[in-house]
């Protein structure tokens, strides 16, 4: 079973209007903690302990979730990250700026399809991204929290961040770790390379829940 949400701003979410907090990420674990309670997910008689996958921010928010959920929350069983984001690296904030000089060029129409007002994420979202106020920001810190085994997956190709993400997620992070850069890949491996990313994840899970992999 899978919980897919947009968080605030994104899809048909409501409004985050700008500018956002250095901490927006750490922010979106603590909610993301609340809409679990909601949902019964970890809850006695409730679904189980939760496997996190996320994308890009979303893959921040996962991993910084062990650190920042209340005691009372479902601990993961996993965490799945792909193309995780755990500091700032220069490129990537020039790649950002880059596509705010670019964005009405084709992005914009592209954004529009999947959330209500892209203008204004979009906007928020790449403001911080490229400040001064979001330049020393890390996860090393909270990266200790994390002690369920995670699967990180990046990019080799990755326009957003370089092999250093993956190195740094994997020196921090308390559990077990699996890596994964995956050759000629930028930073979408799940429509990149479909077919590796479903294996890879499938695998974990089903490690991590006992069950049995299909044609094993």
């Amino acid at each position: 079973r899978v919980l897919a949400h947009d968080r605030r701003a994104y899809g048909l979410s409501d409004p985050y209007p700008g500018p956002w907090p250095a901490e927006f990420m750490h922010h979106e674990a603590v909610l993301l903690a609340a809409l679990m309670a909601e949902e019964g997910i970890g809850a006695t008689g409730g679904l189980g302990p939760p496997i996190l996958v996320g994308h890009s921010d979303g893959a921040s928010i996962a991993l910084l979730y062990p650190s920042l959920a209340p005691l009372s929350a479902p601990h993961p069983l996993g965490i799945v990250a792909m193309s995780a984001h755990v500091l700032v690296e220069e490129m990537g904030a020039a790649a950002i700026d880059h596509l705010r000089q670019t964005y009405r060029e084709g992005l914009r129409s592209r954004l529009a399809r999947h959330h209500r007002n892209a203008d204004a994420v979009f906007e928020a979202w790449s403001e911080v991204w490229v400040s001064d106020r979001f330049r020393p920001w890390t996860l090393d810190h909270e990266l200790g929290a994390v002690t369920c085994p995670v699967l990180a997956i990046q990019g080799a190709v990755d326009g957003y961040g370089t092999s250093i993400q993956l190195e740094r997620l994997a020196a921090a992070v308390a559990g077990p770790v699996e890596v994964h850069e995956l050759p000629g890949v930028d930073h979408w491996p799940h429509k990149e390379a479909t077919a590796d990313v479903l294996w890879l994840i499938t695998t974990f899970c089903r490690q991590l829940t006992g069950a049995s992999h299909p044609g094993s």
